[in-house]
């Protein structure tokens, strides 16, 4: 015998019935199939919502409310670059409309096109100069562009900057209140947390009010992953959780403690681990006339790479052969310090680089992915995994039986990392050397378990990526449940 439905679905199931009652009496109205479409939506029925809302548009092209949360259901379900172009269709159909313009910025801020989110969201505030929602993606926008005064004279106006997320699973959620970070440095954990299993109410560092009542929560996640980028907001966040009961997942005191330099020094002493000399230098140093001689003072050869902290993917990363080419390549770089770090060559006997990537959740090790290429930046989009199926065979195994691919040394010392971070959820990108060593690129909480594409070529990398997600959601209820 089953068990009742929650409450709330029961509540979600009535309304469900009312509007589709309501329908019948009057079904030329189009703000009733609204109704009924965000009812079958409540419910997790998003097919039919989709259905619904298009009948919606066969009445009305220009919906508002029908094009926004087609979008909405969209971006959910994965597909980004549709939703971020419903959105856009939406400005262009009602440039008017002030929630068309706030929408949409939304999108672009997600995806990191700061001065246009910026743009929409003042345009949605000269329509409507008491819109706290424009006001509070302005703030969020600003605070990651640098002007934070101009931030903090919207952040009033905004009220909150506590978000709850409706929820549509069937039994009774787990509630998480999530905190990340304006400027960015955040676990990408939207792919793997949902709204079937958990109820989420989201909340930024940089305006954490510790005299706001919060919602009743199950367990508190810590967002910002990397101590490089993100230590401003995880001391932020350190702060807001001083007395508090709540069960806290990565807390901000073990991320700080995985910036790179000082990974790449506590990692260095465990059995079996190597990792490239790192140091971050001001800006002014690199670029002064002796820079060289600094850096060799500090003990950095020939190659060597430069990054800028709190970047990830490849952004801001470059190799400087010689000297000569120091100065324009620090030029290149965004305000701030710069990391200077060690080139190590770890190829193998092919002459190709190899970028292992191991998720730590939950106190357990997965695999997550293998990239291989013949150059020295390896990232898996960028990899050349995709015209070479040696490369996926090789992965495929990896993926399939990680101890039996890597062996019994390399366990050990990916053992050994993952019990030095002490992190809840986190990722080891690395190598492995000609003498068996692992090293040790990068180790966070900022590490992400994207899914592959929707393409039979990545079949294979399905299941580990569903288990790391599977491990991820355990380890939040798992965590309520202590």
């Amino acid at each position: 015998m089953s068990d009742p439905p929650h409450p709330p679905r029961t509540a979600k199931l009535a309304a469900l019935e009312q509007a589709r009652l309501a329908l019948a009496a009057n079904p030329d109205s189009v703000e009733l199939q609204v109704a009924v479409a965000r009812a079958l939506d409540e419910l997790g029925r998003e097919r039919d919502a989709l259905r619904q809302y298009t009948d919606v548009l066969r009445h009305d092209p220009a919906h508002v409310g029908a094009l926004t949360a087609v979008a909405v259901i969209l971006k959910r379900g994965g597909n980004r670059r549709l939703a971020r172009e419903t959105l856009a269709l939406v400005v262009r159909t009602r440039p008017d409309h002030p929630t068309a313009h706030t929408n949409y910025a939304a999108v672009l801020y997600e995806d990191g096109d700061l001065e246009a989110a910026r743009a929409h969201y003042e345009e949605a505030l000269r329509l409507a100069p008491d819109d706290r929602l424009a006001h509070r993606g302005l703030a969020l926008a600003l605070c990651r562009l640098g002007d934070e005064e101009a931030a903090r004279s919207h952040a009033r106006p905004a009220g909150t900057f506590l978000t709850q997320w409706s929820h549509r699973a069937t039994a009774a959620p787990i509630s998480v209140l999530l905190i990340g970070s304006a400027r960015g440095n955040n676990i990408p954990i939207e792919v793997i947390i949902n709204d079937r299993v958990l109820h989420k109410a989201t909340a930024v560092a940089e305006f954490l009010d510790t005299e706001e009542a919060l919602p009743p929560v199950d367990v508190i996640l810590n967002c910002v992953g990397d101590a490089d980028g993100g230590e401003r907001a995880l001391r932020a966040i350190a702060r807001f959780l001083e007395g508090r009961s709540e069960r806290v997942i990565n807390r901000p005191e073990q991320v700080l403690a995985t910036g790179r330099a000082h990974n790449a020094v506590r990692l260095a002493a465990l059995p079996g681990v190597v990792t490239p000399r790192v140091q971050q230098f001001p800006r002014a140093v690199l670029e002064a006339p002796d820079a060289a001689e600094r850096l060799a003072g500090a003990g950095f050869g020939w190659p060597l790479l430069l990054r800028a902290p709190g970047f990830h993917t490849g952004d801001h990363f470059m190799k400087i052969d010689e000297p000569t080419e120091l100065g324009p390549a620090v030029a290149t770089m965004p305000p701030g310090d710069v990391l200077a770090l060690q080139f190590l060559d770890a190829r193998l006997a092919d002459g190709l680089f190899r970028k292992y990537r191991v998720m730590m959740v939950g106190g357990r090790l997965y695999p997550l992915h293998l990239a291989i290429s013949a150059r020295w930046k390896v990232h898996y989009f960028t990899a050349d995994m995709e015209t070479s199926p040696e490369y996926r065979k090789e992965e495929s195994v990896f993926l399939a039986d990680m101890p039996a691919a890597l062996g019994p040394s390399v366990m050990r010392s990916l053992e050994r990392i993952h019990d030095a971070l002490g992190l809840d959820y986190g990722g080891i990108d690395f190598a492995i050397d000609p003498q068996g060593q692992v090293v040790v690129w990068e180790a966070n909480a900022s590490m992400g378990a994207f899914p592959p594409k929707p393409d039979p070529m990545w079949r294979y990398r399905v299941p580990a990526c569903k288990r790391v997600h599977a491990a991820t959601v355990q380890l939040v209820v798992g965590s309520m449940r202590e």
